[in-house]
């Protein structure tokens, strides 16, 4: 069975190592209204690794990522993403946020070291890829 090449790839990070914004989440607590301003905190092993600011324009939010890598340490950084919406078969929209890095419309958001991307962009394989 097997053979040369066949197996798990090394080198492919999880999902779950990474703060993210999930655009789910938001809307199920309401937070998609236009000028809501929401912020969401990360940990990582019950430790607290940065937070997330939330702000909703008309077609667009605006994401500021407090990254806490070390008590001595911190970076902000703010990028915004374009919102886009597709019509469901019943009535009502689905919003999709479209990735700043790769354009595909996406539910999640990845926070990087610089910038936040989908896990395309970041070569992120989904939990049970695993």
């Amino acid at each position: 069975m097997g053979g040369y090449g066949s197996g798990r790839r090394p080198g492919k990070n999880k999902q779950d190592i990474l703060p993210c914004v999930d655009l789910r989440l938001l809307r199920r607590k309401g937070a998609l209204t236009n000028g809501r301003v929401s912020v969401l905190r990360c940990f990582r092993n019950d430790q607290y690794i940065g937070e997330t600011k939330v702000t909703v324009a008309e077609d667009k939010i605006i994401l500021e990522y407090w990254a806490q890598p070390s008590a001595a340490k911190s970076c902000l950084y703010i990028t915004s993403v374009n919102l886009t919406y597709t019509p469901c078969h019943f009535g009502g929209v689905r919003p999709w946020m479209l990735c700043p890095g790769c354009h595909r419309k996406v539910l999640i958001l990845y926070a990087g070291s610089t910038c936040f991307r989908c896990r395309h962009c970041f070569r992120l394989t989904q939990l049970s890829d695993l």
